[in-house]
């Protein structure tokens, strides 16, 4: 596949293209009945907009929310949104950055462009919620602001995971107090997009990852993908005393918390004296009944728990060159076709009944005609391109690459 700009001439415009809204009338949590197919002219583009062939698009934790209409992530959900945040594609009416033909990906929003002040992230202007569409569909017009080049050599699957999973675990190891340094410790949890995430930036930085999950299949995984220890969570209750014992009674030095109100006390106890817990997800639960532990254990170590919100353009950016650097590739799962977008939405939720969000797809078919791909913890939809068949466990594949 090639990885750089089309210089030919585009191929005209279809009259219509295919299309995936939510219907607040259909909704219902398992199956996805409100996401409806439908068929469209292309979209206008806007002064200051870009028009997107899209070739791929990453589900997250967070699509399953509006797509549920769930008071959890606002503002509610308006009937005929197109859903989807995060996404790859070829740039048709270009601009002097992004001239016809460059591949590009999307950051997480436009107001957050410059540094780490996250009072510039509105969160109710991200893409693909409230009533701002997003990128499931064929064509789609978006912001200027929210492009990102290609890793040189990444394929569409891959490079559609980075704007929101990738960069949001790039903000929590490497944009908080305390950044992600060789020889560090680093403990992920679970087998969702942003554990793997950062499970592969920390390797790719020189830390050690302790990864837990519910399953040792999926622990098998996490090894293969840099994990140097693994422990099952679901055997192991307490898995943050577990955690102290494979190192030796030694703590680790950051957290990725995808769990909340569920695993946060975990978190800490596993977290050296002055470590650090970012939390980014709520996979488990609001919930949980915390006590005063979690207090005790902040303060009497000298912890600190950081709220993560998704990362700002110039995160993403510095995400995309280290990513490119390193060779980073995020990992990718099962293939469902462009009509099956439904059964992909209930492949990921799946995933929350484990309190991590446990999601992996153990084949790995790549047929980028007007398909959906599951990986670990995001859904990746491709529109045009070639067919390769892939095994995820063949270290060998693309897209199960370990970085050295």
């Amino acid at each position: 596949m090639s990885t750089t700009a089309t210089m030919s001439s585009p191929t005209p415009l279809p009259t219509e293209i295919s299309l995936y809204r939510i219907s607040l009338a259909h909704i219902s949590a398992v199956p996805f009945t409100g996401l409806q197919r439908t068929t469209s002219a292309p979209p206008a583009v806007p002064p200051g907009h870009v028009l997107l062939k899209m070739h791929a698009a990453a589900l997250s934790h967070r699509d399953l929310l509006v797509a549920r209409n769930s008071p959890e992530h606002p503002p509610p959900t308006a009937s005929g949104l197109i859903p989807v945040l995060d996404g790859a594609g070829t740039v048709r009416t270009g601009t002097a950055r992004f001239p016809a033909g460059t591949r590009v990906f999307l950051a997480p929003n436009t107001t957050w462009q410059q540094g780490g002040d996250v009072r510039d992230c509105d969160v109710a202007a991200h893409d693909g919620g409230g009533a701002a569409h997003g990128v499931l569909a064929q064509y789609v017009a978006v912001r200027e602001e929210k492009l990102v080049r290609v890793p040189q050599g990444m394929g569409w699957a891959p490079a559609a995971a980075l704007g929101t999973a990738y960069a949001t675990a790039w903000n929590a190891l490497f944009c908080g107090p305390a950044p992600v340094r060789p020889g560090d410790v680093v403990l992920t949890m679970g087998s969702g997009g942003v554990s793997i995430a950062a499970l592969q930036l920390a390797v790719a930085a020189g830390a050690t990852v302790v990864a837990t999950s519910s399953c040792d299949e999926k622990l098998e995984v996490l090894r293969a993908l840099g994990a140097a220890h693994a422990v099952n969570y679901r055997e192991t209750p307490e898995w943050g005393a577990e955690v102290r014992r494979v190192l030796g009674g030694r703590g680790v030095d950051h957290v990725v918390d995808v769990g909340g109100a569920g695993t946060v006390l975990q978190s800490v106890r596993a977290a050296r004296q002055g470590g650090v817990v970012s939390l980014v997800g709520f996979v488990g639960g609001l919930k949980a009944e915390l006590g005063p532990e979690v207090v005790l254990e902040v303060i009497f170590g000298g912890k600190t728990l950081r709220g993560v919100l998704s990362a700002s353009k110039m995160m993403v950016e510095d995400m995309a060159r280290a990513v490119e650097a390193r060779g980073v590739v995020p990992y990718v799962g099962k293939v469902f076709k462009w009509e099956q977008a439904k059964a992909a939405y209930d492949a990921v939720a799946a995933g929350e009944t484990d309190t991590e969000g446990d999601t992996i797809a153990c084949t790995c078919e790549i047929n980028v005609d007007a398909s959906i791909f599951v990986g670990c913890g995001f859904v990746e939809l491709a529109i045009t391109g070639e067919r390769k068949e892939y095994d995820c466990h063949d270290s060998s594949s693309p897209h199960h690459h370990v970085p050295d």
